[in-house]
């Protein structure tokens, strides 16, 4: 809470680009997959600014037939097409959401990814995989990319 007198800041979020995807789909791929069975990934495209740093929000609603884990990431590719280009940051376990369980659960996390070019274009995508046996259920998805100064 500021003090008397102090001066808030407003965030800008007015370059920001986010992308949200409702529909529930599933996979039983046990490595990292933009595909999912009857629902979408979702993605966005950037232009990496004068920084060359980003912030990116990751969120999903994620659970599991079986009792075992469930991961969504995200990866950051060169290019405006999403899922073509140089991999610049890998979906890794280390970066993902991840729930065991079939309690349907939704929760997210932020990242700075940082030495992008500035100006050039980048594209952004979750990938989700599942611990066998089971069939992970994601849905309620949000991926936003916000650049920094």
């Amino acid at each position: 809470m500021p003090r008397a007198g102090q001066r808030v800041r407003a965030v800008d979020f007015t370059d920001a680009q986010v992308s949200v995807q409702t529909t529930s789909g599933t996979t039983t791929s046990t490595s990292y997959t933009a595909t999912l069975t009857g629902g979408t990934t979702c993605s966005c495209v950037f232009l990496a600014p004068s920084s060359g740093r980003v912030e990116i929000a990751n969120v999903a609603q994620m659970s599991n037939s079986g009792s075992t884990f469930v991961y969504c990431a995200f990866e950051v590719r060169t290019g405006s097409s999403v899922g073509s280009g140089t991999v610049v940051f890998a979906a890794s376990d280390d970066e993902a959401l991840i729930v065991a369980g079939s309690n349907p659960f939704r929760f997210g996390l932020q990242r700075v990814v940082g030495g992008l070019t500035p100006g050039a274009s980048y594209n952004v995508r979750q990938v989700f995989k599942v611990q066998s046996p089971g069939t992970g259920t994601y849905s309620r998805k949000v991926l936003a990319v916000k650049p920094l100064p």
